[in-house]
């Protein structure tokens, strides 16, 4: 992998992350870094293996799955705070990584304060 574009891939991964609250689109990455959709495309894949949007649903479900096992919010307050404002895709979006629902992860993992 050259190493430019593993440092492109890596400062958009940084920037998916610092922006994770925000619906972050494949445009918008690119209009950010002032690069084409697909240099975008072909870094996430060749340095993380996955597409860029695979990318994005992986760090909200992780980021999700942490509220789930240390905060008391519901379901649906985490779903809305990860950008979607419907509990079911939230779920097929969580099982799709996790492998379990979401609520079915909270009661595995949830961690006692």
């Amino acid at each position: 992998i050259p190493s430019n574009q593993a440092d492109l891939a890596k400062n958009i991964a940084d920037y998916l992350t610092e922006n994770m609250y925000e619906k972050i689109t494949l445009k918008r990455a690119a209009e950010e870094f002032h690069i084409s959709e697909t240099a975008i495309k072909n870094a996430f894949k060749a340095v993380y293996g996955v597409s860029f949007y695979a990318y994005i649903k992986t760090l909200k479900m992780e980021s999700a799955s942490y509220m789930l096992e240390y905060t008391d919010k519901t379901v649906l307050e985490i779903a809305g705070e990860h950008g979607y404002d419907n509990a079911s895709k939230f779920a097929v979006a969580f099982r799709s990584v996790k492998g379990v629902s979401p609520g079915k992860y909270r009661l595995k993992n949830r961690k006692r304060r």
